[in-house]
């Protein structure tokens, strides 16, 4: 699983997102409603997700590609997030189009 390290209270860089399906090939995008970023510490306990189902921003339909743009507290607090993106394509269907780890590290300047 990929980890992506962020540092407490960053913003930046933004979460580039390249989703792929069970090939490996780009996820088509061009019929998908809404993508959604889910994290939280302990998959098993979603109501104490820090991001629940924010909207990410397709960036290249064809290619499969998002970015999330953080917002104000989402890494404010260290640790090992699991995360995963879910596309809503017509219909109201579901797809995870993938899982991975933001790692949050302490940061000097707060």
């Amino acid at each position: 699983m990929q980890t992506i390290t962020m540092y407490q209270g960053d913003l930046l860089p933004l979460l580039e997102i390249e989703l792929t399906d069970r090939q490996n090939t780009p996820l088509n995008l061009t019929t998908a409603v809404e993508v959604k970023l889910y994290m939280g510490l302990d998959p098993a306990i979603p109501a104490d997700n820090k991001i629940n189902g924010a909207l990410c921003e397709v960036t290249d339909a064809e290619n499969g590609k998002a970015v999330y743009e953080w917002q104000l507290g989402d890494t404010a607090e260290p640790g090992d997030y699991f995360a995963e993106i879910v596309v809503i394509f017509g219909e109201n269907k579901p797809q995870t189009a993938g899982q991975f780890t933001v790692r949050v590290l302490d940061s000097l300047h707060l």
